[in-house]
């Protein structure tokens, strides 16, 4: 039995503020010097933090330019997130990470912030790092606050409403009872629920598929629908939608609605690419 899982405007919030661990810009003495803001001593904190902010800003932008598609995809204003990256005592942008965030949309602008750093980082000339008193260079961790914004949707939905703990990986449905089993992705455990409307009753937690399917009724109920498996069904603004994926194309995911109780299909597409359409929210819980 094969089993498969799944899954133009910026404005940096603040100015870049360094954090633990590491030295923060209380404790050195020199501010690193992005490439282009030199006409600023290395004393001049507040104002090498704004042209470093003013630099990133600008590379991120041209960067990030396609995230608008994906927030007018999703009916949604704006995202935001928070990335960590230190400048370290050889000049150079290292260890970039987004920070956790329970919003699905807050979690695709992290990933694309972080990969548009990343490429920044592989581009740029050496940052001149920051010192301490006696000229020693020294890492500096910094914090980027990230919000991307676009104008023109009307009736908005709340980036609220793509706030999330789990995700729904398969739904298992007899004649009578609706099982659907999720990733809790801070525990990294796979969660079974008996679902009832909107109630759900938690059943235990697994390592792996393995384990789910080793156990009845999970284990005939996946075998007894065939090459096709239901991800989810919900109801999305008064629209019903099934999410399915088939062992035959493990690559794709197919999206219907229902139509008077007949099945159509509105979507088909690659993983990859369903992560970033509307119907990924149809998966969070």
């Amino acid at each position: 039995m094969r089993i498969y899982g799944f899954l133009f405007f910026i404005l940096l919030t603040g100015l870049l503020s360094a954090q633990n661990p590491g030295f923060t810009a209380r404790q050195v003495y020199g501010m690193v010097v992005y490439p282009g803001c030199e006409e600023f001593q290395i004393e001049q904190k507040a104002e090498l933090s704004q042209c470093l902010s003013k630099n990133l800003t600008s590379q991120l932008a041209d960067l990030m330019s396609d995230f608008g598609a994906v927030l007018e995809n999703f009916n949604t204003e704006k995202a935001v997130c928070r990335i960590q990256f230190v400048v370290d005592k050889d000049g150079k942008i290292i260890q970039i990470k987004p920070t956790e965030t329970n919003n699905y949309l807050n979690q695709l602008l992290c990933r694309v912030s972080a990969a548009s750093m990343q490429m920044i980082s592989e581009k740029i000339q050496p940052i001149q790092p920051a010192t301490l008193v006696d000229g020693s260079p020294v890492n500096l961790v910094f914090m980027l606050p990230v919000t991307y914004q676009i104008d023109g949707i009307k009736n908005p939905t709340p980036l609220s409403d793509y706030d999330f703990t789990e995700m729904v990986f398969y739904t298992l449905k007899s004649d009578s009872e609706t099982y659907e089993i999720r990733l809790d992705e801070k525990a990294v455990k796979l969660k079974a629920y008996e679902v009832s409307g909107d109630k759900s009753v938690y059943l235990g937690q697994f390592n792996s598929f393995e384990e789910v399917f080793e156990l009845e009724p999970y284990r005939s109920l996946y075998a007894s629908s065939g090459d096709r498996h239901l991800v989810t069904e919900k109801n999305a603004n008064g629209k019903i939608y099934r999410v399915y994926i088939k062992d035959s194309e493990p690559d794709k995911i197919f999206v219907y609605y229902l139509n008077n109780k007949t099945e159509e299909l509105e979507a088909e597409l690659s993983r990859k690419e369903f992560s970033w359409t509307k119907y990924s929210a149809l998966v969070l819980r």
